[in-house]
This record gives C-alpha cells, structure tokens and sequence, in this order.
C-alpha cells in the first residue's frame, strides 16, 4: 500500500474517544485505563516544565547470507551529548561524543578526519536526539523522524486497534512510602498492515501515564505491498522479494521524582532482506541519564561562548500534533574530538547493548499473540531469476520455472515453486509452509529436487550457474531427493540454528548435459560423470548452528558451525562435522586468519552423504567433487597486507580425506597420514565479502586454479 493511501486510511475519524466498534475494548477495565491513558496523553505531564540528561544513541547495520561464515558489519554509529527537553518547546542538544564506522570497508571517522568533519557538519542539522521527539499527543509513533504507524493512544484508534487487560504489577517505594500499580493492555491490530502495531502497553494505574510500550507492525514490511507504487516492479527479480521485518521496539520510561514518567531507554531491533542473496540486521538503542527535572538551562546547553571550532545552530522545527513550530539549538565541537569524546566507546556497537538476550526473547513472546491473520486471497506470482528459478548445470542442462506464494491465517506463508529443465524428464517442484518470525521460524515442506552432496558449495546459485555455462561444471555431487520434512530455525545476535525432521528417497541424478562456452574453444573439454548415489529411503533429523563473536576489523573475530545428521531406512547412518575460525590483527596493516574443520561418520554411510570439501569455501586448490570420504580434516591459514576495504592476501591449505571403505593396507583409509598441500595468492575486497584467487596444488603436484567466489575467510 502507497504512504498516501495508508495515511488515509488510518486517519478516518472516530467519534469522541470510545469505541466505534462493539467489540474494541475486551473488558470494562480495559475501556476505562484507555480513557484515563487519553486524557493524561491529551493533558501532556501537567507540572513537568522541562527534563535534561545524557543521552547515548547506537546504530548498526550489518550483512549477512544464507551461507556466509560470519556477519559483516556496515554501518556502526555511537552518538552521546547532554539534552534538554521543555514543556513550552525549547530542544537543546549538545553533541560530545560520536563515532561512524563502516566495518566492511575497514572506515571510521576516528581515523578519518574528512570524514570526521562531515559527521560533525551532519550533527549541527540532523534529525533531533529521540529522548527530544518525546511528544505525548502525537497521533502517530515517530521513527527516524518519520511518521511511521498509527499510534494506539490516537482517538481515531478505535478503528484500528482492539483492547484487552493483561497482567498487573505493584511496585512499593521505600521513599515516599507507596505503592505504584502498573496495568497491561495488551493491544491487537483489526487487519494484518504493516502501518499498524500490535502491543503491549503499560501504565500507572492511578494517572493513566504511559510507562512502557513495546510493539511491533501487524506484518513485515513487503517493497511489493507498502512501497510507493511501481517501486516493487522497478527492482530486478534476482533481489525479490524485498522485505523488511520489526521483530521489537520498546520504550521504557523512568519514574523521576517519584511524580514524572519519562522515556529513559529505546530498543528497535529489525532484519530487511532482498531476495535470496542476502539479509541487513538493523539494530536501533538509546539510553538517557542523568536526568534533572524543572532545573535551569545548564552554561554548556546555553553555547553563548563556545571556543574556537565550536558551531551553535538554532533553527525552527514543526510540531505536527499542535501544528506550531519550536526552536532547536544544536551545538557541536570540532570533528577531531568526536571520536574520543564522553559517552564514546572502543567496543563496537554490535556488542554493546543495554537489553540482554533473555529481554528480547521475552519481549519477542509478548507480542507474538497478538498478531493478527492477513487478509486472504491474494496471490502472487514470480519467475526468473527470483527465488532461484534460473539454473544451469551439467545435470539439468537450462532449467526455469515458476512458483506462487500466498499467505494464510496465523501469518503462515505457503510458497509453491515447479521448474522444468531441457535435459529432465521430470520437473522439480517444491510446497513450503512457513510461519513465525524472523528470529522464530518454523516451516513444513514437501518436495522433489536436486540436491548437491557438498556443504562447501552452493551449486544451485546464481555465480555457479554463470561459471557452469561459461567454464563447465567440475565434478560437483548430485542426486535427487522426493521427500518432505519440517524444521524450526532460531536466530539473534551472534547465532543462529536450525534443526530439521526429514524422510525422502534417493535416486541418482543422470549426467544430462556437457554444454559450455569454454567448448568453443576447446572442442576436447569434456565434463565429468557425476556420482552413482545409493537408491533407497532415508528418515532422521539434521541440524545446523552457525556462531560468531565479533564485527569490528580492528579487533579478534571468531566463528564456528556445527552440522549434524542422523538417518535410518535403507541404511543407518550418523555424519557430522565441526568448524572454528579466527580472524586477527597481525602488526598496522596486517591481519592474519586461520580455520580448522573436522568431520567423521559412522554405520553405512551412502556415497551422496559422504564429504566432499573441495572448492573455494573448502580446499581451494581443487575443485567440489574432486575429493570425498567418511572423514576429513581441513585447515586453512592466511596472511593480508592492506586495509579492510582491500588487501592482497598469501594462503596455505591442508586436507587430508579418509575412506573406510579402502582396503586397510590403502594409503587413502585413514586420515592421520599427511595431508594434501595448497598454496596460492588472493585479492580480498570489502573484509572478504568479494575474493579472487590463483591457487596450486603442492602435494601432489597439480595445475593452476583461478575463482572468483563471495564470503572469504577476510
């Protein structure tokens, strides 16, 4: 839905402040702390003449992929000042402290003095702290200085919104001695909009003041739905859908002289995606401190003398809920001294937060019943390069499809994919259930696909079918799968897991087609046989959890992934593998990283389950497919000179893959023997996220390997 629309929409006027609709209000209890919250929303906080403090603002932004090792950050931005909030209109900030980096390309104003200089021209005429856009009669919450979604306090929110009581809590006060009583309304959107909120909403009991608020949007936000209109259709289908999900914001407010309900501490925690390819967390907090209620202007806030370098501005900004406009001083002092300013720093945002995981997880739970079902019918269509359709490979030869998605009560989205190719019979097809949030899922599928052996390679994506049509495919794993499965996935800061019932039979992937554009030239080019996987039927479970510490390029990161599978049917089979990396800073414009991965097997292993680590993400010198076994052990070491933005890098690998199916005099049964050896030279761009390098196989001597891949080591 257009901006427009939708403000229409959630402007259409209620009557007074009761219910338009019979069923708004749950109970009587809820009606009445509704009308006593609008009355002390509309009265503002009588005898609060002004508040001031310390504010400390965070924002980080990252990047990550379905299968990337690590997160990458890009955008982490600390801001700390003293602030000054009036009744009658007056705003005063006083910026202290501020700090932006951009991780990825390994740039922070605190090294950077032009950039310095420009982060303080943006802080003299930028949006206004969040404790200062503290404005109890607005219509509308406010979110990056925009209006974003229909307020739940709003007299025409009857419309909009249903009302139940929730719990109750009681807080004594030793002084003055007594008791403060916090009631819940739990609020719950009529229709699943992304402008409108579910929330749980908490007030002192006695006043009607708002002392929390936590909520989310009814639904994620959809570029196809919400944007303006024609901007879904502008993006290219490999970056669909386009979504953006508000898993929580709350705001917690502080009880100041024991009389004030004030905003003290702010939390927006959200993830967008594009398509397949990638997923940016979002991450928004604040914190005021500090406080001083009805005190006088402090000298620093007045910025009459300021010293040289020093820049005071005041400009007249609008007040949309008593259409009239208030002065706002911003004062600022020279962009060399923000970065080791108060308030300022050295850890990275993404690892200094005031909420705990448990709080999120709690807040996360509260809202999650109060989602309404979307509205039916629609149906929606996709094709090409969106979600995968588009493949090449030496099995399928070209394949496209098409598939279908729509959503279902309870917020559930079923998505139906079919694909036909020119060298299969038979097509493809795919039925997905998935429901819950993005840190919470779960999903239900049913499917016949084609299935790629290998961890180390994502041979279905779009770089490997570019490199399959130009280059030919190498001996990449293939076999089919006709099955179903249901899996449940979680996900925060810093890890993520997934753990997945699954039964489905095998079959072998036929060779179906040696067609590349490298033949032109080299009429003798042939590609390789793929395996003969084992026929039979497989039930058990799979499980995946991925772990990072760490963003900032100046300091240590680590990572780790734990794959696990357990089967039985035509065989009984358990495989798993473990993976830990460590990327460091050597000496100024050195860094170094280092990953050791293991895995073994046991019981009646079939050769489409086995390992096989060859390729960029495993062994570089050699190609997927080209090794394989019941057991391995990979390490991989390197060593960049440059900055995080781009270094040119030297690496070394060792492999050594052990089969037990050998004879035991065979040299290749065990895997304590010595390893495999590899060496090559790389140019990493933008702290790994792009990498091409020009390997060697060194034991036993190989030929040359030159790739381009995403998602190295650094």
């Amino acid at each position: 839905m257009a901006e427009g629309a939708s403000g229409a929409l959630l402007s259409r006027p209620l009557p007074g402040v009761g219910p338009a609709v019979s069923d708004t209000f749950g109970d009587a209890a809820a009606r009445d702390l509704m009308a006593r919250a609008r009355a002390a929303r509309l009265r503002g906080i009588e005898g609060l003449e002004s508040y001031q403090g310390r504010v400390w603002e965070r924002i980080y932004i990252g990047l990550d992929g379905p299968a990337f090792r690590r997160e990458r950050g890009l955008l982490q931005e600390e801001r700390s000042g003293l602030v000054r909030w009036s009744a009658e209109g007056e705003r005063r900030v006083l910026w202290e402290g501020a700090r932006r980096d951009i991780p990825v390309a390994g740039v922070s104003s605190g090294r950077d003095e032009e950039m310095a200089q420009s982060l303080a021209r943006e802080l003299g005429g930028s949006r206004l702290p969040p404790p200062l856009t503290f404005d109890p009669g607005s219509d509308r919450i406010l979110f990056g200085g925009s209006e974003w979604a229909l307020n739940p306090l709003a007299d025409t929110a009857g419309l909009h919104y249903r009302y139940s009581s929730g719990d109750t809590l009681r807080i004594t006060l030793t002084e003055p001695d007594r008791q403060v009583v916090l009631a819940e309304i739990r609020v719950e959107p009529r229709r699943s909009e992304f402008r409108l909120l579910a929330a749980s909403l908490w007030f002192d009991a006695s006043t009607g003041a708002l002392v929390r608020a936590v909520y989310r949007p009814a639904r994620p936000f959809d570029l196809a739905l919400d944007g303006d209109s024609g901007e879904g259709s502008d993006v290219p289908r490999l970056f669909r859908p386009v979504r953006a999900e508000i898993r929580v914001v709350s705001v917690d407010h502080g009880f100041f002289d024991f009389q004030w309900w004030i905003p003290r501490r702010f939390l927006f925690e959200g993830e967008a995606s594009v398509g397949r390819l990638a997923r940016f967390p979002l991450s928004v907090e604040w914190t005021l401190s500090d406080v001083d209620v009805n005190a006088p202007v402090p000298l620093e806030l007045v910025g009459d003398d300021l010293p040289d370098g020093w820049v005071r501005t005041e400009v007249m900004v609008a007040r949309p809920s008593r259409e009239d406009s208030v002065p706002v001083i911003r004062i600022v002092p020279p962009g060399g001294t923000l970065a080791t300013g108060p308030g300022i720093s050295d850890a990275t945002a993404r690892e200094r937060s005031t909420f705990t995981p448990g709080e999120l997880r709690d807040l996360e739970g509260r809202l999650a019943s109060l989602l309404p079902s979307p509205a039916l019918g629609r149906v929606e269509l996709f094709w090409g390069l969106e979600e995968s359709l588009v493949r090449y490979n030496r099995i399928e030869g070209f394949a496209a499809g098409i598939g279908a998605r729509t959503l279902l009560p309870g917020s559930r989205e079923v998505r139906l994919r079919v694909r036909s190719a020119t060298e299969a019979p038979l097509p493809t097809a795919d039925l997905r259930v998935r429901g819950g949030t993005q840190g919470r899922r779960w999903e239900a599928e049913v499917y016949r696909r084609l299935v790629s052996s290998s961890e180390w390679h994502d041979a279905t994506s779009l770089p490997s079918s570019l490199s399959n049509a130009f280059n030919g495919e190498g001996p990449t794993p293939w076999f089919r799968a006709l099955g179903a499965s249901a899996a449940v996935e979680r996900g925060g800061a810093g890890q993520r897991w997934r753990l997945e019932a699954f039964g489905e039979a095998h079959s072998s992937a036929e060779f179906g087609t040696g067609a590349h554009l490298r033949r032109l030239i080299d009429e003798d080019r042939h590609l390789p046989a793929n395996i003969v996987a084992e026929e039979g039927t497989w039930g058990g479970l799979r499980g995946d959890l991925r772990w990072q510490s760490g963003v900032d390029p100046l300091r240590p990161r680590a990572f780790s992934r734990l794959l696990a599978e357990a089967a039985g049917g035509a065989s009984t089979f358990a495989r798993g593998s473990v993976t830990g990396g460590l990327v460091f800073p050597l000496l100024p414009g050195w860094d170094g990283a280092l990953e050791l991965s293991a895995g073994g097997a046991a019981g009646a292993l079939p050769r489409q389950r086995r390992f096989y680590p060859g390729g960029p993400s495993g062994y570089r010198p050699a190609r997927v497919g080209e090794y394989e076994g019941d057991a391995f052990w990979l390490a991989r070491a390197e060593v960049g000179r440059g900055f995080t933005g781009a270094r040119g890098v030297v690496f070394v690998d060792a492999l050594r893959v052990a089969d037990s199916s050998l004879p035991p005099e065979a040299p290749g049964r065990g895997w304590v023997a010595s390893p495999d050896l590899g060496a090559g030279v790389g140019l990493s761009f933008l702290d790994g996220l792009v990498r091409f390098d020009l390997s060697r196989q060194l034991r036993p001597e190989g030929g040359w390997r030159l790739q381009a891949y995403l998602d190295a080591l650094f």
